[in-house]
Protein backbone atom coordinates (compact mmCIF):
# COMPACT_ATOMS: atom_id res chain seq x y z
CA UNK A 1 0.00 0.00 0.00
CA UNK A 2 2.80 2.41 0.93
CA UNK A 3 4.68 1.67 -2.30
CA UNK A 4 1.55 2.30 -4.36
CA UNK A 5 1.03 5.64 -2.64
CA UNK A 6 4.66 6.59 -3.30
CA UNK A 7 4.22 5.79 -6.99
CA UNK A 8 1.08 7.90 -7.07
CA UNK A 9 2.97 10.83 -5.53
CA UNK A 10 5.81 10.38 -8.04
CA UNK A 11 3.44 10.35 -11.02
CA UNK A 12 1.59 13.35 -9.59
CA UNK A 13 4.89 15.22 -9.35
CA UNK A 14 5.79 14.23 -12.91
CA UNK A 15 2.50 15.66 -14.18
CA UNK A 16 3.57 19.08 -12.94
CA UNK A 17 6.74 19.10 -15.04
CA UNK A 18 6.92 20.29 -18.63
CA UNK A 19 6.06 17.73 -21.28
CA UNK A 20 9.72 17.62 -22.31
CA UNK A 21 10.91 16.91 -18.76
CA UNK A 22 8.21 14.28 -18.24
CA UNK A 23 9.06 12.46 -21.46
CA UNK A 24 12.78 12.57 -20.74
CA UNK A 25 12.51 11.18 -17.20
CA UNK A 26 9.92 8.55 -18.09
CA UNK A 27 12.17 7.22 -20.86
CA UNK A 28 15.48 7.56 -18.97
CA UNK A 29 14.30 5.68 -15.89
CA UNK A 30 12.33 2.99 -17.69
CA UNK A 31 8.76 3.96 -16.93
CA UNK A 32 7.86 3.59 -20.62
CA UNK A 33 9.37 0.17 -21.31
CA UNK A 34 10.56 -1.20 -17.97
CA UNK A 35 14.24 -0.75 -18.85
CA UNK A 36 16.42 2.02 -17.43
CA UNK A 37 18.44 3.66 -20.22
CA UNK A 38 21.99 5.00 -19.87
CA UNK A 39 22.60 8.73 -20.23
CA UNK A 40 24.32 8.42 -23.61
CA UNK A 41 21.57 6.15 -24.93
CA UNK A 42 18.96 8.63 -23.80
CA UNK A 43 20.88 11.47 -25.43
CA UNK A 44 20.96 9.59 -28.73
CA UNK A 45 17.26 8.73 -28.48
CA UNK A 46 16.33 12.40 -28.01
CA UNK A 47 18.95 13.70 -30.50
CA UNK A 48 20.85 15.59 -27.80
CA UNK A 49 24.51 15.96 -26.99
CA UNK A 50 25.64 14.20 -23.84
CA UNK A 51 26.10 17.56 -22.12
CA UNK A 52 22.63 18.76 -23.08
CA UNK A 53 21.08 15.48 -21.93
CA UNK A 54 22.86 15.79 -18.58
CA UNK A 55 21.63 19.38 -18.20
CA UNK A 56 18.07 18.41 -19.15
CA UNK A 57 18.10 15.56 -16.64
CA UNK A 58 19.44 17.74 -13.82
CA UNK A 59 16.85 20.42 -14.45
CA UNK A 60 14.03 17.87 -14.66
CA UNK A 61 15.14 16.12 -11.45
CA UNK A 62 15.46 19.45 -9.62
CA UNK A 63 11.97 20.44 -10.73
CA UNK A 64 10.56 17.03 -9.79
CA UNK A 65 12.16 17.26 -6.35
CA UNK A 66 10.38 20.58 -5.80
CA UNK A 67 7.02 19.00 -6.69
CA UNK A 68 7.28 16.01 -4.37
CA UNK A 69 5.88 16.15 -0.84
CA UNK A 70 8.44 16.72 1.92
CA UNK A 71 8.05 13.18 3.26
CA UNK A 72 8.78 11.54 -0.10
CA UNK A 73 12.52 12.09 0.12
Amino acid sequence: MEEQESRWELYDGLKRLTQREQTYLLYRYGFTDGEEHPLIGTAIYFHLTKGRAKKTEKQAMDNLWLELPWWFI
